[in-house]
C-alpha cells in the first residue's frame, strides 16, 4: 500500500472515532439534563416567577417569554386555550427573557401590575398593543 492510502485510511478512521465520541458525549449530556429536570421539576420554577393557574396543579408548563417578541404574542392565545381546557390541571409559570428592545420596560410594567393583582389584564393589553410599542 502506498503512503497516500494509509494516510487517507488513518484520517477517515480518526474522524469516525472523533465523530462517534462527540455524538456519544452529546447523548450523555442531554440524558443527564433531562433526568435533572424529571427528578426535580421545580428546577425551572423561580420563587419570583409569575404563575397562572392553580399553584398545586398536577401539570406545570414553564414558558420562557419576552413581552416584545412577536412569536410570544402569537403563542399567547394557545396558552389561554390550554388554560381554558384544563383550568384545574395546568399551572403556567412565566419566565422573563427580555431580549428585544423595549422588553425591560415591559417586564417592569408587568411586575408592577403583578404587585397590584393586575398581571393578567396588563399582559393581555401589552400583547394586544405590542405592534404599536415594540
Amino acid at each position: 500500500m502506498n503512503r497516500r492510502a494509509v494516510l487517507l485510511g488513518t484520517s477517515a478512521a480518526a474522524l469516525a472515532v472523533f465523530g462517534g465520541g462527540a455524538w456519544y458525549l452529546r447523548q450523555q449530556e442531554e440524558a443527564a439534563a433531562a433526568a435533572a429536570v424529571t427528578q426535580n421539576p421545580e428546577a425551572l420554577v423561580r420563587p419570583n416567577s409569575p404563575i397562572l393557574g392553580p399553584a398545586e396543579a398536577p401539570v406545570t408548563l414553564v414558558e420562557f417569554f419576552d413581552p416584545s417578541c412577536e412569536a410570544c404574542r402569537a403563542f399567547h392565545p394557545v396558552i389561554e386555550d390550554l388554560r381554558q381546557q384544563y383550568p384545574t390541571q395546568l399551572r403556567i409559570v412565566l419566565r422573563y427573557t427580555p431580549f428585544h428592545e423595549g422588553s425591560d420596560e415591559a417586564v417592569r410594567i408587568l411586575e408592577a401590575a403583578r404587585r397590584q393583582d393586575k398581571f393578567e389584564p396588563v399582559l393581555d393589553a401589552l400583547f394586544e398593543k405590542q405592534p404599536e410599542w415594540a
